[in-house]
């Protein structure tokens, strides 16, 4: 019996599926889904603008800074940064603001841009971001 018999079939497998995984990230819109990590990331940019706010019952708004909840690391708000990500970080925030006593709406503006496209809109910046649906993060 010889070894390569069953090796040269185990290589070209591997290799087949490294060149082809990746290519479904081609295929995604960027603000849609987080996705995998594939070799086109590098190839892409991506930006995003982001500002929370809780606005009190008088209609006096003051930042909330959201890093302070997330993990420590480079741009961790921009990470979170997409349509299927946003609502969970909405409702932890929600819930951590309803657990500290803190009343008012929760109202954020988050802008994104993918190598340097036009900026997408990905939160409904005039909704209560607790009470609106999918919790404001605006649907293509």
């Amino acid at each position: 019996m010889r070894p390569h018999r069953f090796a040269n079939p185990l290589i070209a497998g591997y290799i087949a599926v490294q060149l082809l995984a990746p290519i479904s990230g081609f295929f995604k819109d960027k603000f849609d889904s987080w996705g995998r990590f594939t070799w086109n990331m590098y190839a892409e940019t991506y930006r995003c603008r982001n500002e929370y706010q809780v606005v009190d019952e008088r209609g006096l708004a003051r930042p909330l800074y959201v890093d302070g909840y997330l993990a420590r690391g480079d741009n961790s708000v921009a990470k979170a940064a997409h349509r299927d990500v946003l609502p969970v970080l909405h409702k932890f925030l929600c819930e951590q603001l309803a657990r500290s006593g803190t009343g008012g709406r929760l109202r954020g503006e988050c802008v994104c841009t993918s190598n340097g496209a036009e900026f997408q809109t990905l939160i409904d910046d005039k909704a209560d971001l607790c009470s609106a649906p999918n919790y404001g993060v605006a649907l293509r």
